[in-house]
């Protein structure tokens, strides 16, 4: 999807990502729902919807 890590850490920081689980090696794991949400969080920021 061509996130950066830098913007996946500024969304947990804003509490955009609190359902994204973590391995015990704390990387994170994505389901197909998080990366849907994450692809409408891309689609709204492209569109200068959201900061």
């Amino acid at each position: 999807m061509n996130i950066s890590t830098y913007t996946l850490r500024y969304y947990e920081k804003e509490a955009l990502l609190p359902f994204v689980k973590r391995n015990e090696n704390g990387v994170r794991l994505f389901n197909e729902s998080d990366l849907e949400f994450l692809h409408v969080m891309y689609c709204l920021k492209k569109n200068g919807n959201v900061h």
